[in-house]
């Protein structure tokens, strides 16, 4: 069964918010669990969105507009990017990502969600928090160390929540 992996960074955090930056990774389900697609790795490409980007959302992705200004519409990005028909998308707390998805005109009610922070919340109730960093310094830290100070990056986010989910599978 293949699926993808997608992370959106956003104009805001409202249900209206738009895309700046979509990372994304195609994976695989096995009898194992979870397998990156050895074919392609994360990717992630800026976009630029219709609505302005708040202070606060350029505070945590270090997104400007002066970074998306000559990019291609969010629209654009996303129908390129985003799979057509029926596919299981991935993501920490991915009905976020799929309402940015939706905002960019997708079809939405094509994917089946899989939310790694629904599953951690249920695998790891005792948890301080259920913040993707938080998780990922907690159940392996040494990655945690390498790339969680690129987190609120796509691409590093989508590498973090495939991490996270291997963890899940795996228990």
């Amino acid at each position: 069964m293949t699926a993808m992996i997608i992370d959106f960074e956003a104009t805001d955090a409202t249900s209206e918010a738009q895309a700046t930056e979509i990372g994304h990774m195609a994976v695989m389900f096995s009898d194992k669990g979870l397998v990156k697609d050895g074919n392609v790795g994360v990717r992630s490409e800026l976009c630029k969105p219709e609505t302005a980007i708040t202070f606060g959302s350029m505070a945590i992705t270090h997104i400007t507009p002066d970074d998306v200004a000559n990019k291609a519409s969010h629209k654009d990005v996303c129908n390129r990017i985003l799979p057509k028909g029926e596919v299981y998308i991935i993501g920490h707390n991915i009905d976020f990502d799929i309402q940015v998805a939706a905002n960019a005109g997708i079809d939405v009610s094509q994917y089946k969600a899989i939310c790694t922070l629904a599953l951690a919340r249920h695998t790891w109730p005792e948890s301080e928090t259920h913040k993707l960093g938080a998780l990922s310094y907690e159940h392996d830290y040494k990655f945690a160390r390498e790339h969680a100070k690129n987190a609120h990056n796509a691409a590093t986010d989508v590498t973090m929540c495939a991490r996270l989910l291997h963890k899940i599978c795996s228990i």
